[in-house]
């Protein structure tokens, strides 16, 4: 029970708000304090009034008990969390109930009177200044009416016994000894907790001035990281940059026998290498064909057809087969490496495999003069600008092929079309029609397109094939055409071309079509019969039918 009363009665916390919660511990300490006080003094007040008034509920009587209710009130306020909403109701009506007391009593000559500095200390605990201020002037504005009205005979001071005065004052010094203690508490508090802080914050210095030197040690170290790190970074990012031009100079050229030798030039020039070397693996994987180098000694090996065994040969032979990078920083004492009379001056080199998906087209050969040119931030960058050389490769190989698969189909479907529009041309009879402005009449075709100085004449061409000609001959002699009406007369024998192959193409599927419908009538019509004759003579008169001018004969074929 009384671990549920404690409870009840211990003042609320708020997590996160300091301020708050220190007000609703001063609060809660002054209304227990004044609930307490209140409730223990009624009696006496009570009785002291049947003595006087001969009323047990005299005025003093009254102003304890309002106040003794205010002040649960305000308790059971303040557990709901309105802590700023309680403080101020406890000081207005504190400070009305002693106004009424004092008026009802003696005014200013009231012990009374001396509450109102509770009221001044209490507004400045609970509140701030500024209210403790407001109660001060309203308390001196007070005393002031008083001190009027007792003047003018408004007020007539009623004398108090000794016995009251005492009462009076010890329930004011009791009060505001519980704010001052309540006060110095928190100042104690305040400054325990300014002294923990304050060793707190020299230990955080003491720590901190470690880690500052530590720290400046480390800025030492990491300053000169830093600086190695940069010049690497600048130098990757140089490399990357050189790899961004080159791949697009090589996105440029799609013709292979300039792609390889523009490749190796540029590589080398970028990068300042001695040598660089492309070579693609032959058709039946038995060699490495070198196809483009930069250097003077790579010359001469294009000249002679250079290529090496894969499997077998040196750094590009190995490279070749296994399609892993392979690296001699000092080729004087690697064992693989194999030396090459035009190349007498090579002391690093490097061999990245050209890989598209799973295969191997390929080897890009670096060297350097340097005995040990190539770390692993040149392989990182050797490596991406490999894959790159084996997409162009493979995109210049792609587009090639493309070209002349092109090719091939545009001369199979010129020559194509050029036969179906000499059977097109052979079944119309009309060649060609002419307009002079009044209407449209057939053109003879043994008549000859006059060709002068003043006409144009446009051909009607249809994928390479010549169609016919479009011809404009003005009616005037003095007139001439500029370039937008040859503009124009071109542009409608564009149009002209494609609407006269469609209007073809459209012929003959009408053609294919009527020429099915007819072999479906004529299946239909021999599958109706069952006999034998009746089938030959189905088939006969309705091929006779369908193949005007002709004689059918169908001959079984003597098997004796």
């Amino acid at each position: 029970m009384w671990a549920s009363l404690r409870k009840y009665i211990s003042s609320p916390v708020y997590a996160g708000d300091e301020e708050k919660s220190r007000k609703a511990r001063y609060l809660n300490s002054i209304l227990l304090a004044s609930i307490v006080l209140l409730a223990l003094f009624l009696p006496f007040i009570a009785g002291s009034d049947f003595i006087s008034s001969q009323t047990l509920f005299g005025p003093s009587t009254a102003v304890i008990s309002f106040l003794l209710a205010v002040m649960v009130g305000l308790f059971v306020l303040m557990r709901f969390g309105f802590i700023n909403q309680a403080s101020i109701i406890l000081v207005v009506l504190t400070w009305l109930a002693l106004t009424v007391q004092d008026y009802s009593a003696a005014g200013i000559r009231d012990t009374i009177y001396m509450g109102y500095i509770l009221i001044i200390l209490l507004a400045g605990l609970l509140l701030d200044v500024r209210y403790s201020l407001g109660v001060a002037i309203a308390s001196i504005l007070a005393g002031w009416s008083f001190a009027y009205m007792e003047t003018v005979g408004l007020l007539i001071p009623r004398v108090d016994t000794a016995y009251n005065m005492a009462r009076d004052f010890t329930v004011i010094f009791i009060l505001i000894s519980v704010i001052t203690f309540i006060t110095i508490s928190g100042l104690q508090n305040a400054i325990e907790r300014l002294k923990v802080n304050a060793g707190e914050i020299e230990k955080s210095n003491m720590e901190l001035r470690e880690l500052q030197i530590g720290l400046e040690e480390r800025v030492e170290q990491r300053t000169g990281e830093l600086v190695t790190t940069t010049k690497q970074t600048e130098q990757r990012a140089k490399q990357l940059q050189t790899v961004a031009d080159v791949a697009r100079t090589m996105a440029t050229v799609q013709d292979m026998n300039t792609l390889l030798p523009t490749i190796s030039k540029v590589i080398s020039e970028q990068f300042g290498y001695y040598h660089t070397g492309i070579f693609l693996n032959d058709e039946r994987k038995e060699y490495a064909v070198l196809k483009a180098a930069n250097s003077e000694g790579g010359k001469r090996m294009l000249n002679r057809g250079h290529a090496l065994r894969i499997g077998e040969q040196g750094i590009v032979g190995y490279v070749a087969k296994y399609g892993q990078p392979r690296i001699a920083l000092d080729t004087g004492r690697d064992a693989v490496f194999f030396n090459n009379p035009d190349l007498p001056n090579t002391r690093s080199e490097v061999g990245l495999p050209l890989i598209i998906g799973e295969k191997i087209t390929g080897v890009l050969d670096v060297q350097s003069l340097e005995p040990s040119a190539f770390g692993e931030a040149e392989i990182s960058v050797l490596g991406t600008l490999a894959n790159l050389v084996a997409v162009a490769i493979e995109n210049a190989r792609s587009f090639s092929q493309t070209n002349r698969t092109l090719s091939e189909l545009q001369d199979t479907y010129s020559k194509f079309t050029g036969q179906e529009w000499a059977k097109f041309s052979s079944d119309i009879q009309t060649t060609g029609f002419r307009y002079s402005g009044l209407e449209v009449e057939p053109y003879d075709e043994a008549e000859s397109i006059p060709i002068d100085s003043d006409s144009i004449q446009v051909p009607i061409k249809l994928r390479g094939q010549v169609l016919g000609y479009l011809s404009v001959k003005p009616k005037s002699p003095d007139q001439q055409w500029g370039a937008d009406e040859t503009i124009l007369t071109q542009a409608a024998a564009e149009r002209v071309a494609f609407a006269l192959e469609n209007a073809r193409l459209l012929q003959n599927a009408q053609k294919r079509a009527a020429k099915e419908h007819k072999i479906g009538e004529i299946t239909n019509k021999i599958s109706a019969s069952t006999n034998l004759d009746n089938i030959l003579l189905t088939a006969i008169v309705e091929l006779g039918q369908a193949i005007s001018d002709s004689e059918v004969i169908i001959q079984f074929e003597d098997h004796e």
